[in-house]
């Protein structure tokens, strides 16, 4: 045996030619065989593989493997999840008997594609001579060790069924085998795997075939064919045909088959197809098993990145803590609310980011006990991390139960739009009342300054022109007609205050109209203009005569502040807030005298001008509450001798409108 292995080392680690490899393959005592590992041919035989065979050496030459010995591939079979000591195969012999012999496979090298193979002294075939009882024995546990190896590399399904069949093979002494497996989508079992690959077998078993084969069978030679497999059997005459149910109870799985063309079955042949079914019924189960796990992981998956979509979208802040109060997660609307990053605060407590509300660590401590808190109070307020605070309207929500306790879903919502817009409301509707009674007022007011101004018109023409009184009579009346201006102001102030029919509205088209008819005063009083924006600008939901009115209080003040020619700009911007809010912003600059600082604050006020001989000190009061009706804001920078610009944001609807039907004609009424 020493020499042996010497030579088989000699062999492959020399650079051999075929002639040489055959000369050192007559040294060695059993048949031996050297092929080719890619095609599988005999390259060169010893003459004790000669002697084997009953083929002489050019008869061997002219084989493969494969046709030498029975379902023997070089290529399958020496792959490393099939890798072992030996393989028990059936040699066919040139005078056609069959022996089973025992095969070692000993590579050469790593470049060389040659394989030397011995082939063990034969022993009797078992169709005639049954396995000892310790040779059967010492096949069941490499086997099951197989089967073991087998499970714990997990080959791909099918190829796991296939090797599973050859690892038992040796137990069953059966030349032919298949599996079963009950289908999911119906009431038959589909052929998984055989071996050989190629059998006549049928590849689906029915509902009925199922059921008569719900218990063992063996069928002989001359016993009917109830089922389509006892059919092929006796139509191809075969020696027995072997099946098992595989399954637990009343659950039918799937369904184990031996058979041989030739020898009769072994004694041992049921105990080995029983405790095999057991195996197979296991992995069949355990199959379905991490089938199942598989799917669930992956619904799993789906559903932890549709709750981190939900959280990187919702429009609230959303905390995820565990059951120490310590945070797991905070989404984008949590991380601008707070100003805290969430790979910032992960493990933090939570009492340590949301500051503000007194009774927030009560009100946790309450959720840890399973209740659901939907508020923190009326007046609950949050800071941020730079210091500022905003109305908030806190839930705590108990979720999964943890071992430790539950976990805790704290939801955030910035209220401070909701009380801004309700504020909003309070105010328009108190301005409305005081308009409504502004309104009857100035009504009543009027009649008389009419019938006063009427009475001093007939006085003055009753009187001689050269009166001294004349002068104080039409300083009276100078005195009434700015009365009644200063009426009408009140009355267009206070219907300023009623809220108007928005639709959408193209602001580049209005502007651009706007401009338009002041062109011809613009240059009489030699004010150049400039109108800047973008094409393509979304719309804005407003009323356009409102608007008009606005854009054309700001160019009167803007002519009467150069009265020597200067230069209006008109420009519009879009703009994205740090919450994603959409605006347009319209600048209005000139290049006039400005604005001194002490009065700019209350150029928005009231009846606050510095013209006292025209102004009524209501048009910029006007404005601005043009501008809050639509939702907006405006701003004013000026420097003294340096100009003013009058910054206006008008906000973009969330949900995009219907294209504006502003046209023309609707942008002059």
């Amino acid at each position: 045996m020493p020499a042996t292995q010497n030579l088989l080392s000699l062999i492959q680690t020399s650079s051999l030619q075929v002639p040489i490899a055959a000369s050192l393959l007559e040294l060695l005592p059993d048949a031996a065989l050297l092929a080719h590992l890619d095609n599988q041919r005999i390259l060169a035989a010893n003459s004790a593989a000669t002697a084997l065979t009953a083929y002489n050496y050019r008869q061997l030459l002219r084989h493969t493997i494969p046709q030498l010995l029975q379902d023997f591939d070089l290529q399958r079979d020496l792959q490393p999840a099939n890798a072992k000591q030996y393989f028990q195969r059936t040699l066919l012999a040139a005078n056609g008997k069959r022996h089973l012999v025992r095969v070692t496979c000993h590579p050469i090298g790593e470049n060389t594609p040659w394989v030397v193979l011995r082939i063990h002294k034969a022993i009797a075939h078992p169709q005639t001579t049954p396995v000892p009882p310790t040779q059967w024995e010492n096949q069941f546990i490499e086997s099951i060790e197989r089967i073991i190896q087998l499970i714990e590399t997990g080959p791909p399904q099918k190829a796991l069924w296939e090797h599973l069949l050859r690892a038992i093979q040796p137990l069953t002494e059966a030349r032919l085998l298949a599996f079963y497996q009950v289908s999911s989508t119906g009431p038959q079992a589909r052929c998984i795997a055989t071996l050989p690959a190629q059998t006549p077998l049928p590849m689906v078993l029915e509902a009925h075939t199922l059921a008569a084969l719900s218990m063992p069978l063996l069928w002989h030679p001359g016993a009917p064919a109830r089922t389509p497999l006892e059919g092929v059997a006796d139509t191809n005459g075969w020696r027995y045909l072997s099946c098992v149910p595989l399954g637990t109870g009343h659950e039918m799985l799937g369904v184990l088959c031996a058979a041989d063309p030739e020898r009769r079955p072994s004694p041992r042949l049921q105990m080995a197809l029983h405790t095999m079914s057991k195996v197979f019924t296991l992995l069949i189960h355990h199959n379905s098993v991490l089938k199942n796990v598989r799917y669930q992981n992956a619904r799993l998956a789906e559903e932890v990145e549709t709750y981190r979509l939900l959280a990187e979208h919702i429009p609230m802040g959303v905390l995820f803590l565990d059951a120490d109060k310590r945070i797991q997660l905070l989404n984008p609307m949590a991380e601008a609310l707070l100003g805290y990053q969430n790979d910032e605060v992960l493990g933090w407590m939570v009492e340590d980011v949301v500051i503000g509300a007194d009774n927030f660590s009560q009100q946790i401590a309450r959720a840890m006990q399973g209740e659901v808190i939907h508020s923190l109070g009326a007046k609950c307020e949050l800071h941020h991390r730079n210091g500022y605070a905003f109305p908030a309207n806190v839930q705590i929500i108990p979720t999964s139960q943890a071992s430790q306790g539950p976990r805790l879903l704290v939801l955030i919502e910035d209220i401070s739009q909701h009380e801004a817009m309700a504020n909003q409301t309070r105010k328009l509707e108190q301005q409305a009342r005081l308009g409504e009674v502004t309104s009857i007022f100035a009504h009543e007011v009027r009649n008389p300054i009419n019938n006063i101004q009427m009475g001093l018109q007939l006085l003055s023409v009753s009187l001689s022109p050269d009166e001294a009184t004349q002068d104080t009579l039409q300083r009276m009346q100078n005195d009434l007609q700015r009365l009644t201006e200063l009426m009408d102001s009140v009355l267009a102030f206070s219907r300023s205050h009623v809220r108007k029919q928005h639709q959408p509205l193209d602001l580049r088209l209005l502007l651009s109209n706007l401009l338009g008819r002041w062109r011809a005063r613009l240059a009489r009083q030699k004010v150049q203009h400039r109108f800047d924006a973008p094409e393509n600008l979304p719309p804005i939901n407003g009323h356009a005569p409102s608007l008009e009115q606005v854009f054309n209080n700001l160019f009167s003040n803007a002519l009467r502040a150069m009265p020597d020619g200067g230069t209006l700009v008109v420009r519009i911007t879009p703009q994205i807030s740090r919450k994603g809010k959409r605006s347009l912003r319209v600048d209005v600059a000139d290049t006039g005298i400005g604005i001194p600082p002490e009065i700019q604050e209350q150029i928005f006020k009231p009846f606050f001008t510095t013209d006292q001989q025209k102004g009524t000190g209501l048009g910029l009061a006007i404005t601005q509450q043009i501008i809050t009706d639509h939702q907006g804001t405006i701003q004013v920078q000026s420097y003294p001798g340096g100009g003013t610009i009058f910054r206006i944001y008008l906000p973009v609807p969330e949900a995009p409108s219907s294209a504006p039907d502003t046209n023309e004609k609707e942008t002059r009424s």
